[in-house]
């Protein structure tokens, strides 16, 4: 059941006849139900492991905040983080783990290693679990509370808008909203009506317009000119960034007509300044969490310079590796720790920091780009070795078979959007929301653009696989 579905546009509007009810109980037992419907709409076995995560850490939660023994209340904790954790692995990695078991093993490897296992990955399932964690951990640090009935705590980590691809909402932000019920306006009714319509444009009419460019190219990497692998890792770039902000866009659209805030999770990634900056835009919410509850966990900066980047790039490589079971995805997250650790090391030159703020600019917004498409490759390729022969395909020129001028054309429209909102969002706050005339030109201006560009035969969202 995708956003931009019949069957979800049915839920949502039979959702949204009670979802402003005074009445807590009817109120949320409905937001469960629907949220459960749209998930088992996917999958109706996989949900009793939702059900099954949403269960256990409540209760837990409760047996951490009762505890006076610092001991047990630690290892509360650690039985709540290690069975998430656990369930994650075994859904999402213990097939390649044993692949590689048994590669290393070679002729040595036991039967049982070298069997073909199916096992079905539950939609949706790092990031429910990773909220999950972020409520026991934060009760157990006393951020928080617990919440107050297992009603409120089973909406949390269900709740439909963001439950299959995000974003990750902490407790301390979201499980309060919806204790406390739907805090609803005109102007957030109306945010919430362009974040959808954004979001739908994003989708279907650049992200799903990029992809086949990008599939031809990635899918048979031997062979392709050196501007075939510029152009469709460049479209590659927009196509996942189109596909998971306008993916967010709808949710938190979704979540704000129902009267639920749930954060930003893209803050113009690609006008980034640097890579630290790069990771203060993008996928924010992953970012806060790794930063949150693995860095600093770590250690953070606390222990000197050696430990930090140690730190730095552990985070870095798990934070790739929740995106996966593939080498790729860990070296894509090995070249974004390098990357940061030596922005963390190397100063930059004094006559810098002297050079006019438009010059700067225009010099580390490109270059931050150019950096993070490297990292794309890693992360579209099949495997290392297709990434490999994509790099060498850079140096050898041939005959350009993509459509550069199109790809050129979807990027500059992503970067043009991107720019007048976060440039002008003042203007789009006071002026545009307020008023009718500007708002509803704007929002049919999003909705006519999707239906005479869009591609209206793509698939899911790319992070749906996650």
């Amino acid at each position: 059941m995708l956003f931009h579905t019949t069957e979800f546009a049915l839920l949502f509007v039979g959702t949204l006849f009670f979802a402003y009810s005074r009445d807590s109980t009817f109120r949320k037992s409905v937001l469960l139900g629907a949220s459960y419907l749209f998930y088992a709409w996917f999958s109706a076995r996989l949900l009793l492991v939702l059900i099954g995560v949403s269960c256990f850490d409540y209760f837990l939660a409760k047996q951490i905040v009762c505890q006076r023994d610092p001991t047990l209340k630690k290892l509360l904790l650690v039985a709540s983080v290690g069975t998430n954790l656990s369930i994650l692995f075994f859904f999402k990695y213990i097939a390649w783990a044993l692949g590689l078991g048994a590669d290393l093993l070679g002729g040595n490897a036991p039967q049982w290693m070298t069997y073909s296992y199916h096992i079905p990955l539950p939609l949706g399932v790092s990031f429910y679990t990773f909220q999950s964690i972020t409520y026991t951990v934060d009760v157990y640090r006393g951020k928080m509370t617990p919440a107050k009935n297992l009603l409120s705590y089973a909406l949390y980590v269900a709740f439909f808008p963001h439950l299959v691809a995000g974003p990750i909402v902490k407790a301390s932000y979201l499980l309060r909203q919806l204790q406390d019920g739907p805090k609803v306006s005109l102007l957030q009714i109306r945010s919430g009506i362009f974040l959808v319509c954004s979001g739908l444009f994003k989708k279907i009419a650049i992200a799903d317009n990029l992809a086949p460019i990008v599939e031809q190219v990635y899918a048979r990497p031997a062979g392709q000119s050196q501007i075939d692998v510029v152009v469709a890792t460049i479209a590659f770039a927009f196509q996942i960034y189109g596909d998971f902000a306008g993916y967010t866009d709808m949710a938190r659209g979704f979540a704000r007509i129902l009267g639920y805030d749930l954060g930003t999770n893209f803050n113009s990634p690609y006008f980034a300044a640097g890579i630290r900056d790069f990771w203060r835009r993008w996928h924010i919410s992953l970012s806060t969490w790794l930063r949150d509850y693995l860095y600093i966990s770590l250690g953070g900066n606390r222990s000197g310079v050696l430990t930090t980047c140690r730190n730095i790039m552990l985070t870095m490589v798990l934070g790739g590796l929740w995106h996966g079971a593939n080498m790729t995805y860990m070296l894509w997250g090995l070249i974004h720790g390098v990357y940061i650790v030596c922005a963390h090391l190397i100063s930059p030159p004094k006559f810098w920091a002297r050079t006019p703020p438009w010059l700067r600019s225009s010099i580390s917004i490109p270059s931050t780009f150019l950096l993070v498409c490297f990292t794309w490759i890693f992360f579209r390729a099949t495997s290392v070795n297709d990434a490999l022969i994509l790099l060498k395909q850079l140096g050898h020129p041939g005959t350009i078979t993509q459509p550069v001028a199109y790809v050129v054309g979807l990027s500059c429209v992503t970067l043009t959007l991107d720019y007048v909102h976060s440039h002008f969002k003042l203007e789009y706050d006071s002026v545009i929301l307020k008023h009718s005339f500007p708002f509803w030109t704007l929002c049919w201006g999003y909705v006519l653009a999707t239906l005479l560009f869009g591609n209206f035969s793509g698939g899911d969202f790319v992070y749906f696989q996650f």
